[in-house]
């Protein structure tokens, strides 16, 4: 088994890294590590896609928000709340008041 072939143990470096830079860089040192030694991720379903896409996230001003809007996460909870205020609107002008 390789080094990397726990999950766990990429996580425990990561979250070693304490600025944003910090992570970007052991990110790509990770990917090309990835590309060159196969055989220590043995086990591990990470792909070098998957990292790619960890970099590019990361390399933003706010990793989490990114991330959110590019799943489409925060479009859809906005359109939650504004349906949920309308069914609200709704329901206080036929006199019923939802709490």
């Amino acid at each position: 088994m390789g080094i990397y072939s726990i999950r766990e143990n990429l996580w425990a470096e990561f979250a070693e890294k304490k600025t944003k830079k910090a992570k970007v860089k052991w990110l790509t040192e990770l990917k090309e590590f990835r590309i060159s030694h196969p055989q220590e991720f043995r086990g591990n379903k990470i792909t070098v896609k998957h990292i790619e896409n960890l970099i590019e996230a990361w390399s933003q001003k706010n990793p989490y928000k990114y991330t959110r809007d590019k799943l489409g996460i925060t479009a859809r909870e906005e359109q939650e709340r504004i349906d949920e205020m309308r069914k609200r609107k709704a329901n206080s002008k036929a006199g019923l008041v939802m709490y």
